[in-house]
């Protein structure tokens, strides 16, 4: 693979990255879940800019990203010290449970919708209608299970 290629798989990544996270951030900004801080990347931080209570973030491994909800970093925690101090509006544990549900699906809804979309634009750029006069069998293996019910090449499909 040469550097060209590299790159471009790096910036579909990057893409699909974005898109995934930006699920996430919406979700929250939709339910009245502050944001601490949305990145693209991992490690060390090349550029930041915070704009309201959000800093964004591009870090230099290119590997992944994250979204990173106000009172959201729950790791290592216990049930007794997620809710020893009960939750203030604008965290994550604010939010009704349904809510931060819809937050965690948001991000895997957005993959499949902008997968949606991107098929069918390049389906309506791309795409040809071939006509298909009728559905016929092709090749058909010899001893394979088709073969032996008696399908044959050429054989109409109901």
């Amino acid at each position: 693979m040469n550097l060209l290629h590299g790159l471009e798989v790096a910036l579909a990544f990057g893409f699909m990255i974005f898109i995934h996270e930006g699920g996430h951030y919406a979700a929250c900004r939709l339910f009245g879940v502050d944001v601490e801080e949305f990145s693209l990347g991992f490690g060390n931080i090349l550029v930041s800019r915070k704009w309201g209570k959000t800093l964004y973030s591009i870090r230099a491994f290119p590997l992944g990203g994250f979204c990173k909800p106000k009172g959201g970093d729950l790791s290592g925690q216990s049930a007794e010290e997620m809710y020893a101090k009960a939750p203030e509006p604008g965290e994550f544990l604010h939010a009704s449970w349904w809510k931060r549900i819809l937050i965690f699906l948001a991000g895997p809804g957005m993959n499949f919708v902008s997968a949606l979309f991107i098929l069918s634009f390049l389906f309506l750029v791309k795409g040809e209608i071939m006509p298909v006069e009728k559905p016929l069998l092709g090749f058909v293996p010899p001893g394979t299970l088709a073969a032996q019910a008696g399908l044959k090449q050429g054989d109409l499909l109901l």
